[in-house]
């Protein structure tokens, strides 16, 4: 049975597309085509939707929220591009990556350009936010990009991190990578709506709790692949990430085993071998890092879910309650 989130988000999409392609220039060519060419690959677009639900809760006009969901999904893809570049991935949505189809020039470029655009359109929303509230956002939306470089650059310090990583580290590397995006979104939608300041602090504690499960997922599926799975499989075991199912494993195995796993670890993604992918998979499997990970998103979800109980009950209140559920399983649509 469809959900009324799995509905809304289909009906979105297709309109939002060609609203979001509206807002990138038609030249130079060679410099907007890879960024067209990434986004028509694919993506879910749940990060803009989200917008719109709360723009829809608070009143907030369509022509309002639009330009804020824009912003959060360029922001979203060239940071994706970037990723892509940083780690040497290769595919993105089941297509090569733009790195890979354009080269590693165009592709820092392009991402560049998205940035530099999603200040253009943020600037020239004060005529329909007013000053005072451009002014918020954009607050809000430099203390994102922090954030996200912050968690970007945990990361990397933890691939070369060769004692143990807390889990209280690693939740607070996603916070930032993960959570920061679509919580700028949602927190800045509702401020424009007039959202009072308990309402703000649930949407915070929601955010907090359902976009690290959804993360968390991903790197499930990094491991054990799937139909949504567009990535290489086990990448980030050749990568070196440090995520939760590899830190779970790290502390419950020998220490022959960790300083081997260490090994592979740190190898660099183009030396390790697929074998060796499959023997830390089964290890995973062994030691039941992946059921243990599996039991950290649920508990993640709950407790998202439950900070919405301080939220006005309201079609959209539902909706965020699907998503959360749907954030964290399996996703094939």
């Amino acid at each position: 049975m469809t959900s009324l989130f799995q509905k809304e988000l289909s009906r979105y999409k297709k309109k939002f597309d060609s609203l979001f392609l509206g807002y990138i220039p038609k030249t130079p060519k060679s410099l907007w085509q890879p960024v067209i060419y990434h986004f028509k690959s694919g993506g879910k677009r749940w990060r803009p939707f989200l917008v719109r639900v709360i723009a829809k809760m608070y009143r907030v006009p369509s022509l309002e929220s639009l330009p804020l969901e824009a912003i959060v999904e360029l922001t979203h893809n060239w940071t994706l591009i970037h990723d892509d570049i940083e780690d040497g991935d290769t595919l993105r949505r089941g297509s090569p990556t733009v790195w890979k189809k354009f080269g590693i020039d165009y592709g820092v470029n392009s991402g560049d350009a998205m940035f530099a655009l999603s200040f253009k359109i943020l600037k020239d929303s004060e005529k329909k936010w007013g000053r005072k509230n451009t002014l918020y956002v954009l607050e809000k939306f430099v203390e994102m990009l922090n954030l996200l470089t912050e968690g970007q650059n945990l990361e990397f310090d933890f691939r070369r991190k060769i004692g143990n990583i807390k889990t209280s580290d690693y939740l607070t590397m996603i916070k930032k990578k993960t959570a920061a995006l679509p919580k700028f979104g949602l927190i800045s939608i509702a401020k424009l709506g007039g959202a009072r300041e308990r309402a703000i602090k649930s949407l915070e504690v929601f955010c907090d709790n359902i976009f690290p499960a959804f993360q968390i997922r991903d790197d499930v599926l990094n491991l054990i692949g799937g139909k949504d799975c567009g990535e290489e499989v086990g990448g980030d075991i050749k990568e070196g990430k440090r995520t939760l199912p590899i830190l779970h494993l790290m502390n419950n195995v020998s220490l022959r085993e960790r300083n081997s796993l260490l090994k592979t670890l740190t190898k660099g993604r183009n030396r390790v071998a697929s074998g060796e992918v499959k023997r830390v998979v089964g290890l995973m499997e062994e030691k039941k890092s992946i059921k243990y990970t599996f039991s950290f998103i649920e508990k993640l979800v709950i407790k998202g879910k439950e900070a919405l109980f301080n939220i006005v009950p309201s079609r959209g209140r539902v909706i965020l309650e699907e998503i959360a559920s749907w954030l964290s399983q399996k996703r094939d649509f």
